[in-house]
This record gives C-alpha cells, structure tokens and sequence, in this order.
C-alpha cells in the first residue's frame, strides 16, 4: 500500500511536469515525443520496447542483456521456435496480443529471474510447464484472459506476492491458489458467477500475507447462508468467515448479497485504508438480465470516481440493515444507493446521523424516499451537523422526493457541495429553498433534468407566520451561488421562468448556461416583481461577464430574455445557440454585446425575421452564423457529458 503510495505521488509529478499526460478516465499516457525520448534512454540501460508496432512474430532482439521487454498491444502469434536465453530480464509484458493462443512448453527456461510477467488480454488456454521455472516471479497480471481454463502451474511460484485474475469465466479449478502463502494482492474480480461457482473451501484465508484483496463480482454468503455445492463428493463453500481472518488486509473490494445475515464486523476492518462493497439484492442473480445488468453496473461503478478510496454500492431489499453495514457506511466517502424500495431517508444508513466522510451521495430510484433527510421527527434527536463534507450529489429518478431535508436544516449541510445532479424527481416543487440556499455557496455545477412539476429552482423568500412581514418583501443579505460555473437545465415544464433578477446579477463566475425542453418558460429572468427590485440599467447590462456559452432550443413559449428591452454586455460570450423558440423576436444584445463570440447557431429564417437595435449587430453576427439542422446527438451532448462524469 505503501509503495503504490508513492509511486502515485511520482506519477503526480510526472503529470504536473507535463511528461505524462492524464486523461478523462484517469489514465495516464506519454506524448509521442516524451515517450520516443523515453524510449531512447531506456534502450541504453538494457530495456527494449516495441509496443503498439502491429508486429505479428516475435522481434528479432538481443536478449542477452535485456532487463525488461515489453511486446504489449501487438498482433503476435508465432514465437520463436526454441527456448530464450534471457538470464537478467526482470520484466516481460506481452498484453493485449489477443493472436496469442499458446505459449511454447519450454519458453519460460531461460528467464529464471523474470520478476513481473503481464499476459493479460490474450487467448491463452493454459500456462506451459516451464512456468515452473519462475521462482522468482513476484507479480503476475493476467486479467481479461478469456479463453484460460487452467492456472493450475502458478502453485510453482513459491515467491509471488501480486496476482492479478480479473475478469476470467472459464477457470475450472481455483485450488491451486491454495498453495501462494506469499500473497499480498490478489484481484479476483468480475469473474462469472460460473467459475466462481467452484471456488473451494479455506482457499482465501489461507493467503495470511494478505494486503489488499479484490473480489468484486464473486457473491461471498454469510456465515448463515454460505454457498455450498457438490463437487464429485466434495463440498466448495467460501463465507465471510474465511475473509474476517485477514487481520493484514488494508485493501477490500468485495461483493455480498443484501440478503447475508451475519451483523458482524471485523473490528479492523474499521481501519482499513481503502475498500469496496457492493451489496446486492438476490433478484441480481435470479435471471439473466439482471445479473447482466448488475455486471455491467459493477464496471461502471470500479472504473467511475478512482478519487475515492472507501466506496459502498448498495441495494437493500429489506426494511432491517444489518449492523455491519451501518458500520460500514458511516465511513464510506462515496455511497451508490440504487432500488432501495424501503428507504425513506438515507440517514437511517448511519447511526450516527452525519455521514461525515461523505464526499460523493448518488441514489437511484429509491422509491420510498420523500427526503434526503429528516429532523422533523421528535423521536431522534437532530445532530448538531450533517453532510458537511459532500461535495456531490446525483438524485436520479427518486420519484416520491419533495425536499432535501424535513425540518430545520443542520449545520454544514451541503456547505462543501459542488455538484448538485437532479434528474426524475417529478414531486419536487421548489427545488432549493431559502434556508438551503445560504449554504451553497461553494456550488459550481447544478443539472436539473426531467423534473417535471418544478415550479421554482430557487425560492428568495422565507416563510414567516408575521403578517407585518410579507413573504415578498424579504431580501436575502447572504451570497447567492458566488461559486456556480455551470446551469443546465431539461424537461421541466414547471418553470415559467428561471431565476430572479437579483439572483442573476450575483452570478458573476456562470460560464455555461443551458435551458432547453421547457415547454412553460415564457422568460429566463423572472417577471414577477421585477419592477420592486429595482431596474438599474448599468448594472444589469453587465450580469453573467463571465458567461462562455449560452444555449437556449426547444422552448416553446419563451418570448425573451427579460421583461425589458435591456441588452446585455456578455464581454466573454463565445457562443450562442438559438434553436426553436418561435416566440423569441429579439436578442438580447447591443451593438458592443459579445466581442469575442465565434459560433451561432440559429436558422437563417429566423435570424433574418428578428428585430435588431441596430443593424450592425446583424451584419457583425451574420458571418458567425451555422444553419446546418442539429442531430439528436448535438441536442444532448452537453448534457450526457455531465451524465457520464
């Protein structure tokens, strides 16, 4: 744990330096010019790349010296015909050559010093009897192999500390596991519930050494409803028992049945630095198409939020949680709920009601949920704070939600959120009141979408039972979104209109807005007392100086951007976007509006029929205009973009 630690900060470095380069999924990659340089170093201390060559056959190189060779992401098939000497290689990496089917029995005899060997993505059946040779291999990596039915050799690496098996179904027997005492990682995970269905008895808790332990996808009972099945007379069953017995483990990723009912919890594993559950209902493995649809939910779930060392993924089919996963989930920092039909608040998921190390909340169709929590109830009383460290939230499609929270607010909630995700919350009538409001003031990216009796995205005002003191006339002191970046907002017919004057004027970091599929939306700034807020034409002109993008299409009734005739400066404007809002006669734009505005989109029908304050502007803007019709793609995109983060 330590040392992936470490070599995370260098990887870090590398990046921040530019000489590796990050992608969207984490992953990190060399520039062609880094890495031909890389390449060219490496080659003087006795290391030969030749990856992503679409070679077919093995290389002609001297093996002799070589320390570490690396055939990765070719198209081999044919070896060489004999053995090879390499006796100072340390790493060999033949992955993803998916034309390997079979390696020579005798190809191992010569690498008696090989440390790391990575065969992953190949078509391997078995491994040859020359593996035997490899007593000092340490790491093993062979994930994705889907054709390999016999690892039954590996019980000859007497020093092999890293195994990696990921995503193999057709393994026959697993018993040779047994004999790896020296183990320290092992990653079992999403293999098929058929080859896990063999898994013998006391295999995994004879691996003392162990550090980290990955078995995702594998369905480990309880105690109480351990698997057993009969095997030419022998009995195979693997319980929660033979895992609790790994008092090393600092790494756990593993998959239970919500239905296991054993409430213990090893008291280290409230120590442990990073793990994984996923906790599903039976239903998952009763048919085909959920057990599919649960497989496919697991990769997504492994691959998404790497930031996240303590990560729950649960489905809980009955009223009762067992003890260990209110345990579990107090500590966890990312929490996936998903068809929790008994639900009613996700405070009952922690006995301590704060979920302080929650950093990421997403739930999904959880049907019985009306809040997100509750200190209406004089029965339990209200922490002093909760959620104070989320910082985001994905609510999708929890249809009987009407508020966040029933009662007074605790203190921090939400106070560290910066994405707040909405998606099929069809009871939701206000959507942010003002109470709530006051504590979103480090939100920098809200979606809402499919929320469908929306009346109100924000509510200014506070109730109060004075008469003396109308709901109207209440003027919040506080900041309001000083931090959002982003607005996108789809299908929800509620809305008349989108925000206040008053809130628009403070949104002075909103880079992207989008509204689009409103079919009610007759302005963007709210009408309603719009005269008793007080019109400064100066001030107003100026709202949004940030905004980069603005895209407004499918808005049935919207007429304008305001009540007034005003224009807006926009000076960071770059592109606009205007597609079937049939009412709308007039931008919102002056003359001066927009310098560095590149694209717009509209028809040209439309863009000739509009009023213009000065033609000028038309002239200017005409050049920039792009009539081509839109695919359904272009329509969603920016919207799946956030759906996919």
């Amino acid at each position: 744990m330590e040392a992936r630690s470490t070599f995370h900060l260098i990887v870090d470095e590398l990046v921040s330096s530019c000489l590796l380069l990050r992608d969207m999924e984490g992953y990190v990659m060399l520039h062609d010019v880094v890495r031909d340089v890389a390449i060219s170093i490496a080659r003087n201390r006795s290391f030969i790349v030749r990856a992503g060559m679409n070679l077919t056959q093995w290389p002609n190189v001297e093996h002799g010296n070589c320390k570490r060779l690396s055939l990765m992401s070719n198209k081999i098939t044919c070896f060489l015909p004999g053995q090879i000497e390499a006796p100072f290689l340390l790493t060999l990496c033949l992955n993803e050559n998916s034309g390997i089917k079979e390696i020579p029995s005798d190809f191992f005899e010569g690498m008696q010093n090989l440390t790391t060997l990575d065969l992953s993505c190949t078509e391997i059946q078995s491994l040859p009897p020359s593996f035997s040779c490899l007593k000092s291999l340490r790491v093993l990596c062979m994930d994705k192999c889907s054709c390999l039915v016999d690892i039954s050799q590996i019980e000859w690496l007497k020093r092999l500390q890293i195994l990696s098996l990921f995503d193999l179904n057709q393994i026959r027997s697993w018993e040779s596991l047994r004999k790896l005492t020296t183990l320290k990682m092992l990653d079992l995970s999403l293999i098929k519930v058929s080859a896990a269905a063999s898994f013998p008895a006391k295999v995994i808790s004879n691996l003392h050494q162990l550090e980290e332990l990955r078995i995702i996808g594998r369905i480990f009972e309880g105690d109480d409803d351990v698997n057993q099945i009969e095997e030419d007379g022998d009995q195979s069953d693997v319980g929660l028992s033979e895992i609790a017995c790994l008092t090393r483990l600092t790494c756990l990723q593993m998959t239970l049945t919500s239905e296991c009912k054993s409430q213990g919890l090893p008291s280290y594993w409230e120590n442990l630095t990073e793990f994984i559950f996923v906790v599903h209902s039976n239903l998952y493995t009763h048919t085909t198409y959920f057990a599919l649809r649960l497989f496919l939910v697991l990769d997504t779930f492994l691959k998404k939020h790497k930031e996240f060392k303590k990560k729950m993924f649960l489905q809980l089919s009955s009223i009762s949680v067992p003890n260990w996963i209110l345990v579990l989930s107090g500590l966890t920092n990312c929490l996936f709920l998903e068809d929790c039909p008994h639900l009613k608040s996700v405070e009952q998921l922690d006995p301590s009601r704060t979920f302080d190390n929650l950093k990421l909340l997403s739930i999904y169709r959880c049907n019985s949920m009306t809040h997100l929590y509750s200190t209406a109830s004089c029965e339990a009383k209200a922490p002093m704070y909760a959620f104070r460290n989320l910082e985001r939230l994905d609510l999708n499609y929890v249809h009987k939600l009407v508020a966040f929270c029933d009662g007074t607010l605790p203190q921090g909630f939400f106070q560290n959120l910066k994405s707040l995700n909405v998606d099929g919350c069809s009871k939701v009538f206000i959507l942010i009141p003002c109470d709530l409001l006051e504590r979103l003031q480090n939100l920098e990216i809200l979606v809402v979408l499919n929320t469908r009796n929306m009346e109100k995205l924000v509510q200014l005002e506070k109730s109060t039972t004075n008469a003396t003191h109308s709901m109207s006339s209440y003027r919040p002191s506080f900041p309001i979104f000083p931090k959002l970046r982003e607005l996108h907002i789809h299908q929800c017919p509620g809305l008349t209109y989108l925000l206040p004057m008053r809130v628009l004027r403070e949104l002075k970091q909103l880079e992207i807005l989008e509204i689009s599929r409103s079919d009610s939306m007759v302005m963007i700034v709210e009408y309603e007392n719009y005269e008793d807020e007080g019109i400064d034409v100066d001030q107003d002109k100026a709202i949004l100086p940030r905004l980069k993008s603005l895209d407004l299409w499918l808005l049935e009734q919207l007429m304008s951007f305001c009540p007034s005739r005003l224009c807006f400066d926009w000076p960071a404007l770059e592109y606009l976007r205007v597609y079937h809002c049939p009412w709308v006669n007039r931008l919102p734009l002056h003359t001066n509006s927009a310098p560095k505005l590149r694209t717009l989109h509209m028809n040209q029908q439309w863009f000739n029929g509009l009023e213009w304050e000065d033609e000028s502007l038309k002239s200017r803007l005409q050049p920039l205009l792009q009539t081509k019709a839109s695919s359904l793609r272009d329509w969603t995109h920016p919207i799946m973009n956030l759906l996919k983060q």
